[in-house]
Order: structure tokens, then C-alpha cells, then sequence
């Protein structure tokens, strides 16, 4: 394929974007902008963090609102130059929604996601494109203009959160060991802090334990 056609098919030097990245914000965008106009489908390539990026999700915010169609490719499986792969990532598509009257679709609920090597994407590419910009006809004008980011937790912040927890349940467990302990002590084995509320609840209503009723 020569450079001129490799350009009108959408397809960039990498150079390019790195001198476009050294002129700011704004100057990306207007970037992705250029690169969005003029297209009917929008590849996402998925590796590990590319639902955190700022500007994936940029250019799939603005892909909808100019009605592309989207087709997510998962490619943390292919080797690096050394040889190794990358462990699975978010799928961005999924912390996308358009609002509907009644609810908020996902865009992965719209659009398909493939794997790269799994779904032979050499031979296939061209039918996912295809499919996405079909798919596109769904989205209403008010669809367009009400997509918007509601990102999930990560896998670290979730596993964080649960090790935070089991600390948490893990040091109550103790202490509760503890009040136990000395309860034993001081009362002559009572078992709980729960003996002493029932007593007292008894006491207040006459209530007899061995009469239920």
C-alpha cells in the first residue's frame, strides 16, 4: 500500500502522532478530530490501559457523536518485539453509554468486540468494519449527543478494596476475641456482649425464657 493511499485509508505514521502529542491537549484532539472526519468506523485497539486513556476515550466519545460505527479489537494476547504478551485490560466500550428514555445502553451492548489473533482479524477485519457501520444505523441524533464515560472500578481497586475488607473483618474478629476473654473472666462465663442486652431485655418485659409463650 503506498503512503498516499495508507493516508486516505486513515492509517498514520507513528511519528506523527508523537510530534502532535508534544503540542498539547487541544492540539490532540483537533488531531483525533482530523483523523474521525470523514470515516464511518472507528477501530479501538484493547490492550491493558487503554480504557484509562484519556484520549481513547476522547476520540470514542466523538466517534458516536459523528455517528461512526465501532469496532473494538482486544490485542494484549499478540507478542511484543520480546515475545511477551500483556494481560487483559478493560473493555472501554463497556464504560460508554447513550441515554434512552428508559435506560442507558452500553456501546459494547451495540458493538462488537474481537480478539485479534482468536477471531483470525487478518481475514476477518473487513466484515467487523462492515458490521460496525450498520450497527451505527441504531444510534438515533439523540443518541449521539448523550454518550457519555461512567468508568467501572479496576481490577486493582477492586482487589484492594476486598484485602482492605478482610483486614478490616480480620482485626473486628480479634478484638471480639478479646471482649470474649475478658467477659469470661469477669462474669463467670457469660459468652457475649449479647447475654448482658438479653438480661436486660428480659427483665424490662417480665419475659421468661422457658415459656416461648
Amino acid at each position: 500500500m503506498t503512503k498516499e493511499n495508507r493516508e486516505a485509508a486513515g492509517f498514520e505514521d507513528g511519528a506523527e502522532w508523537e510530534e502532535v502529542k508534544k503540542e498539547g491537549e487541544e492540539a490532540i484532539k483537533e488531531w483525533i478530530d482530523s483523523q474521525i472526519h470523514g470515516t464511518s468506523v472507528t477501530a479501538i485497539l484493547v490492550g491493558r490501559e487503554t480504557s484509562e486513556r484519556e484520549f481513547v476515550q476522547y476520540e470514542i466519545k466523538e466517534s458516536i457523536k459523528q455517528g461512526n460505527g465501532i469496532v473494538a479489537i482486544r490485542i494484549h494476547e499478540r507478542k511484543d518485539r520480546e515475545g511477551n504478551r500483556d494481560r487483559r485490560g478493560s473493555n472501554p466500550l463497556a464504560e460508554h453509554y447513550v441515554e434512552r428514555e428508559d435506560r442507558d445502553i452500553r456501546l459494547d451492548q451495540i458493538f462488537e468486540t474481537y480478539h485479534w489473533d482468536r477471531d483470525n482479524g487478518r481475514e476477518n477485519l473487513s466484515e467487523w468494519v462492515e458490521e460496525a457501520a450498520q450497527r451505527s444505523s441504531e444510534l438515533t441524533a439523540s443518541d449521539q449527543k448523550s454518550v457519555f464515560r461512567k468508568a467501572g472500578k479496576t481490577a486493582g481497586e477492586i482487589l484492594g478494596g476486598v484485602l482492605v475488607l478482610a483486614i478490616i473483618i480480620w482485626l473486628w474478629l480479634q478484638d471480639q476475641d478479646i471482649e470474649d476473654s475478658n467477659i469470661d473472666k469477669q462474669d463467670g462465663g457469660r459468652n457475649s456482649p449479647f447475654d448482658e442486652q438479653f438480661d436486660s431485655f428480659s427483665e424490662s418485659w417480665d419475659f421468661d425464657p422457658e415459656d416461648p409463650f
